[in-house]
């Protein structure tokens, strides 16, 4: 099997100082998901330091762009 090179390397540094700029930010994020890893999917974005909204209705699109 071929391994994949990134296309580019992010030091340990600057990946902490993405995530320290997500938690201070704490964007809400618009999760449209199946039903089986609708959970995990919002603890990983908790996990990240993001607000996870699992709206997945389509009467509340409107309401999420208008966020937006």
């Amino acid at each position: 099997m071929e391994s994949i090179a990134p296309s580019f390397v992010v030091s340990p540094g600057e990946l902490a100082d993405c995530v320290s700029a997500l938690r201070a930010s704490t964007p809400l994020i618009q999760c449209i998901s199946n039903s089986v890893v609708t959970n995990f999917t919002a603890n990983v974005l908790l996990a990240a330091g993001a607000s996870p909204a699992m709206a997945d209705l389509p009467g509340e699109a409107g309401d999420f762009a208008a966020i937006a």
